[in-house]
């Protein structure tokens, strides 16, 4: 829709068929081809330069040139941004429950944690005291 917006007649269709092109590989992985027989490679070239707008307008909620429609006239792409973060925050509070479960569970791994975090301490306290004798 944005791109229709931005460039009436970039987009021809979007030809839904049954066939698999590695879009199966990932959820939202999709197939954009560029130029056909119909087209010199001038044409192509330049569609893909249009194209190559709308997406990084989308993707970055940014107009690429004054002239291009606002790319989140209606809020989606907010919505996917916000959608994106949360799983970033799922994913990383499940590594850190894993790892809290690990070393709950471990004893040996609970000791070399704590280790390695009274060296890091050690090492920070000697580098402060060695930044205050220069300063």
């Amino acid at each position: 829709g944005y791109a229709d917006r931005a460039y009436p007649g970039l987009i021809r269709g979007i030809l839904y068929a049954a066939g698999d092109y590695n879009q199966d590989l990932f959820a939202r992985a999709i197939l954009a081809e560029v130029g056909s027989t119909y087209n010199r490679l001038q044409e192509a070239e330049n569609g893909a330069r249009l194209f190559a707008n709308v997406l990084a307008s989308m993707l970055a909620d940014i107009r690429i040139s004054p002239d291009m429609p606002d790319p989140n006239a209606r809020g989606a792409q907010r919505f996917a941004s916000r959608r994106g973060w949360q799983g970033v925050g799922i994913l990383l509070a499940l590594v850190v429950s894993g790892f809290a479960i690990y070393l709950i569970v471990n004893e040996e791994g609970y000791q070399r944690v704590v280790a390695l975090f009274d060296t890091l301490g050690d090492s920070w306290n000697r580098l402060r005291r060695q930044l205050r004798r220069r300063a």
